[in-house]
C-alpha cells in the first residue's frame, strides 16, 4: 500500500510540474514575440496585488529594451509542494536559465495551482547573470512579489 501510495504521489508531482513548465514554454513563447501585454494574464491576481499590472508590464518592456527577446532557456532546477487544507493546491518552483539577444538571466517562476482553479505565476524573479546591464555596471534589481 505504502508503495502504491509513493508511486501515486510520484505521478501527481511529475503531472503537476509538467503542467507548470507548459505555463511557462508559453511565458517565453510569448516573450520572444512582439506582444509583451500577451504575457500579463499569466500572472495571478495575487501577484498583481503585490506588484500593480502597470508595473510589471513596465519592468517587462524594459527588461525588453536591455536584453532584447528570449533566445533560448533551459530549465536548471523544480521543486513541487502540494499543499492540504487551508490555501489547498500545488506550488511549483521553476529555475530557468534564460539567454535573450544581449545577456543572460537566471529567472526563477512561482506557479500556484490552487485546487480546483487555475495554474497561474504567482511569483517572478529576475537576476542578471551577465550582460549589457553588467558590462555598464549598473545592475537590474531582483523582482521579488
Amino acid at each position: 500500500m505504502v508503495v502504491a501510495l509513493c508511486a501515486a504521489v510520484g505521478c501527481s508531482f511529475s503531472d503537476n510540474r509538467k503542467e507548470a513548465e507548459q505555463l511557462a514554454e508559453k511565458y517565453f513563447s510569448t516573450m520572444q514575440g512582439e506582444n509583451i501585454e500577451g504575457v500579463l494574464p499569466l500572472y495571478s491576481t495575487r501577484f498583481y496585488l503585490v506588484t500593480p499590472r502597470a508595473d510589471w508590464l513596465a519592468f517587462l518592456q524594459n527588461q525588453r529594451s536591455r536584453c532584447g527577446t528570449p533566445k533560448s532557456h533551459t530549465l536548471v532546477t523544480w521543486n513541487v509542494l502540494n499543499s492540504f487544507g487551508t490555501n489547498s493546491g500545488t506550488t511549483t518552483t521553476l529555475v530557468y536559465d534564460v539567454q535573450y539577444a544581449s545577456c543572460r538571466v537566471s529567472e526563477k517562476m512561482t506557479i500556484f495551482k490552487p485546487s480546483g482553479g487555475k495554474i497561474q505565476i504567482q511569483g517572478h524573479f529576475l537576476t542578471p547573470k551577465a550582460g549589457i546591464q553588467n558590462d555598464k555596471g549598473d545592475s537590474q534589481p531582483t523582482l521579488t512579489t
